[in-house]
C-alpha cells in the first residue's frame, strides 16, 4: 500500500481518518542520484483517534529527508530520515510531545 509520510501515515494514521497537505521538492543532482525532502501536515477529518475521542483536529507536522541512488540496472539504493512533531490531537491520544524519528535505508535487486 502507499501512505503519506514515513512515520505519522506508516505507523500512526494508517491512511485513516486524515486530510493531508503535502509539499515535495526534488533535485537530481547526477542521472543516477536524486535527493529530495517532503513536509506533510496531518489532520484528522474526524474528532477522534480510532474511536478516542480528542478536542482537536491537528495531528502532526512531519519532515522526510531521502535519497535514492540508482547504482545500475539491477541495483537500487535509498536511505531516507523521517522526524514528526505531534499536534494537539496526537499529544491528547498518547500523553507527549516527544517527536518520532525514523531512519531506514533499503536496497532493491532485480534480476
Amino acid at each position: 500500500t502507499w501512505v503519506q509520510g514515513e512515520i505519522t501515515g506508516e505507523y500512526l494514521l494508517f491512511n485513516s481518518n486524515q486530510v493531508n497537505h503535502m509539499v515535495h521538492v526534488a533535485a537530481y543532482p547526477t542521472e543516477e542520484i536524486g535527493v529530495g525532502a517532503l513536509y506533510f501536515h496531518f489532520e484528522l477529518e474526524e474528532q477522534n483517534y480510532f474511536g478516542t475521542p480528542v478536542s482537536e483536529r491537528d495531528f502532526a507536522d512531519e519532515v522526510n529527508l531521502y535519497v535514492d541512488w540508482t547504482v545500475n540496472d539491477n541495483l537500487f539504493l535509498g536511505a531516507i530520515y523521517g522526524v514528526a512533531w505531534p499536534g494537539d490531537a496526537a499529544e491528547e491520544v498518547f500523553g507527549d510531545d516527544n517527536p518520532y524519528h525514523l531512519f531506514s535505508v533499503y536496497a532493491v535487486v532485480t534480476f
